[in-house]
């Protein structure tokens, strides 16, 4: 005969006392739109997760206890909200100093943010001391014209050791996305390498991807033709 297995009575009481949330509840900013998903967190224990909506728009699971313990009250973007009216009192709010802070937090802190991906996605994030601007502002002093906020080690943390301000240029060399070729058996960034070509970055990338061909083949045809009509 088949034995039915009894819940654990933490599980008994817990389905017991657990009112579900009602769909369009409103916490705050935020709305229900779908049913609560069970975790199993131990063989005894279970957490709710329940999918929101933000006024703002971002749609994310939060966590069904905090939305009722008011915890969750938005999905982010009320903080930043308040973020930026404290940092209006230091008066630099419009100045470009003050946005590349500002946009280096919001892409490292919000996943609504659309470089969200590239930054905060993948673990890159800032120190604490630089959740102030004003602490940002006295580290790094303004922004030099033609320069932005570039990370030393492309990989690591915004902080005051891994960060300078850096030219276009600059910056390219510095990417996990940099590409290499070889010109005249020495190995070069391909940012420095056009300065061996009379042709823009565009027409280089069209001839490229309409051949289908590697940056060292392209580079190699350009330089190619460049000589013939040089010679």
């Amino acid at each position: 005969m088949a034995v039915l297995a009894i819940p654990h009575i933490r599980d008994i009481h817990a389905m017991g006392a657990r009112k579900p949330l009602d769909l369009d509840s409103i916490f705050g900013k935020l709305r229900v739109i779908g049913s609560p998903v069970p975790i199993q967190l131990t063989p005894t224990s279970v957490k709710y997760e329940v999918p929101v909506r933000c006024e703002c728009g971002t749609e994310k699971m939060l966590s069904e206890y905090a939305l009722r313990n008011g915890d969750a009250k938005s999905c982010g973007c009320g903080k930043r909200q308040a973020l930026a009216n404290r940092n209006r009192t230091h008066g630099m709010y419009k100045t470009r100093t003050y946005r590349i802070w500002r946009k280096m937090h919001d892409r490292c802190t919000y996943e609504c943010e659309t470089r969200w991906a590239d930054y905060g996605g993948r673990g890159i994030t800032f120190c604490e001391r630089w959740n102030s601007f004003e602490n940002f502002y006295l580290d790094m002093g303004e922004a030099p014209a033609g320069m932005s906020l570039d990370r030393i080690d492309s990989n690591g943390l915004y902080e005051p050791s891994n960060c300078r301000w850096a030219t276009p240029k600059q910056q390219a060399r510095n990417t996990r996305r940099n590409v290499f070729v070889q010109v005249n058996g020495e190995t070069m960034y391909l940012t420095d390498a056009f300065e061996h070509l009379p042709v823009s970055i565009r027409t280089f990338y069209t001839w490229m991807n309409e051949h289908g061909a590697t940056h060292q083949q392209a580079f190699d045809h350009f330089l190619a033709t460049y000589k013939r009509k040089a010679a």
